[in-house]
């Protein structure tokens, strides 16, 4: 993750987060994330961007 994903990773303020992240992203514990994995991260950001955009505009409605 930490090269895939340097910018995130470098900015991070707290470590704990990555940590607690690897935690829940890597499935079968070989301290990596495989693409499956990977794709579980992606999913989780879309829904949760798209859930926050539908929050935030629901007010123009």
């Amino acid at each position: 993750m930490n090269t895939e994903l340097a910018a995130f990773t470098k900015n991070q303020k707290d470590p704990g987060v990555l940590h607690c992240m690897m935690k829940k992203l890597d499935l079968n514990l070989d301290g990596q994330l495989d693409f499956q994995e990977f794709l579980h991260l992606m999913g989780g950001t879309a829904t949760a961007c798209h859930d926050s955009f539908t929050r935030s505009t629901h007010w123009w409605k």
